[in-house]
């Protein structure tokens, strides 16, 4: 099981167009967690983004217990969580 923590901002275009897709995933996966941090909003999010360098959003966080975190793009995230 994972952690999967999306990282956007509150205006984003392309966080607005991926969260269907984003909620049909949280669907087809129902074992991992989930969880969306705004810019902004969610102290969390600013220190995601100094520590994993993250500078564009949407960006994915999947945290796995003993493992490295992985940092995906939204074209990836589906495909990386198929892989776990």
């Amino acid at each position: 099981m994972a952690k999967i923590i999306e990282i956007k901002t509150p205006n984003c275009p392309r966080c607005k167009l991926f969260e269907p897709q984003y909620q049909e995933i949280q669907a087809n996966y129902p074992e991992h967690t989930y969880e969306a941090l705004v810019f902004g909003v969610n102290p969390e999010a600013t220190e995601y983004a100094t520590k994993y360098g993250i500078k564009s959003a949407p960006t994915f966080i999947i945290e796995q217990a003993d493992k490295e975190a992985i940092i995906v793009k939204q074209e990836e995230l589906e495909q990386t969580i198929k892989s776990l």
